[in-house]
């Protein structure tokens, strides 16, 4: 698990490892989040006959992490960007995209403003061959 978080750390645009900042599990690390937070992993299949999963395999996973991104957020019109508040304040618009998972009333610009982040995020120019490419390559890499 710590590899993992790791990686999603820095495939977030992080260059400094909340490690090298003496943090703690209580802490919370400011990072860059300059790309969107995604990871590819390899991970092993264990057999659980209970369900009928053959292990001695295993799958390509991506972890796709909904996160504030700022080459989004500097795309956006300075209208939209004026709504989310400064890029760096934690606290601006509800702490978007960080919505409570109890809470499924949400608005229009709120819907539409996760709606315009996980489009780009997947189909950003940068992200799209690590997405599509477990998909159309017909590899297992």
């Amino acid at each position: 698990f710590p590899e993992f978080l790791k990686g999603l750390w820095a495939a977030s645009g992080n260059t400094v490892s909340p490690d090298s900042l003496g943090a703690t599990c209580e802490q919370t690390v400011p990072g860059s989040n300059d790309t969107a937070a995604m990871l590819k992993q390899r991970l092993a299949v264990l057999e659980n006959t209970w369900f009928g999963v053959r292990g001695q395999r295993s799958v390509n996973v991506l972890w796709v992490y909904t996160t504030q991104v700022k080459d989004w957020y500097e795309q956006l019109r300075p209208e939209v960007q004026e709504i989310l508040g400064p890029f760096d304040d934690p606290s601006s618009y509800h702490s978007f995209p960080h919505y409570s998972t109890l809470m499924t009333h949400l608005n229009p610009t709120q819907l539409n403003l996760l709606a315009s982040l996980t489009a780009w995020s997947v189909g950003n120019s940068v992200n799209q061959e690590q997405i599509f490419g477990m998909f159309c390559n017909g590899s297992d890499e």
